[in-house]
């Protein structure tokens, strides 16, 4: 892979070319230090690997992506600081680092993406420029299957199930969508927004329960007719947050 890393903190660069020695697979093929620098040098480059500081002095990254033409890229942000464009970022299924960068957080990032090949930016940064925008009830989350990236409307979910490392999504509309991640990824996500893990397995959107109900073990029963497994342990929290 060839990696750009664009930065205003000369520094960071050097960490991230100082890191990058190590790993045989990516090679550096430039660098810039502004948005306005970046859109001039990444399309004169053979780069599929960009590292983007999110907020530079001139402007925000999400500017150079926009720019790029949706070419198939690799890209990891890279924050100082954990807010609504942090959020954003990860709902939509983009690879991110915190500033100071750890060097095995480092590592796993990019021996991740050596593993995985790269793909069209273009649902994703849909799904990045409206997340960035749009308050929290309209925000989209990306899908990740086998075979594509699927935005979908973080309302629409109604509950989501664990299957060892994947995870099946059921919608409004009907649509069972299996992700290749664990529903423990999930939980990070969603809990603050209106999701609550009522069983190891189960993750369920609070607004889509029905009802309640105490026999066999305690359950609870959605909107799309789903019987949800309710963790005795768990019913005093959840009764709490249905007021």
């Amino acid at each position: 892979m060839k990696a750009f890393i664009v930065d205003d903190e000369k520094h960071i660069i050097n960490t991230i070319q100082l890191f990058l020695k190590e790993i045989q697979e990516i090679e550096v093929v430039g660098t810039a230090g502004s948005v306005k620098e970046a859109i001039e040098k990444i399309p004169q480059t053979y780069a599929d690997l960009l590292f983007l500081d999110v907020e530079l002095q001139d402007g925000r990254s999400f500017e150079i992506i926009s720019k790029l033409n949706h070419k198939n890229y690799q890209i990891v942000f890279i924050t100082a600081h954990v807010h609504y464009a942090l959020q954003a970022i990860r709902i939509s299924a983009f690879d991110y680092l915190l500033k100071p960068i750890h060097p095995t957080e480092f590592k796993a990032v990019c021996d991740r993406l050596i593993k995985e090949n790269t793909e069209s930016l273009e649902t994703r940064i849909i799904a990045l420029e409206e997340n960035i925008k749009s308050p929290s009830e309209n925000q989209k989350i990306v899908l990740k299957t086998a075979e594509k990236h699927i935005i979908v409307k973080i309302p629409e979910i109604i509950n989501m199930k664990a299957d060892n490392i994947y995870t099946s999504f059921y919608l409004k509309d009907g649509r069972r969508i299996v992700v290749t991640k664990s529903i423990k990824h999930f939980e990070e996500l969603l809990t603050d927004k209106g999701f609550y893990r009522s069983h190891r397995s189960h993750l369920v959107n609070i607004s889509e329960i029905r009802e309640y109900v105490k026999s066999d073990g305690g359950y609870l029963m959605m909107s799309n007719d789903k019987q949800i497994p309710l963790s005795a342990s768990k019913v005093n929290e959840l009764m709490n947050k249905l007021g």
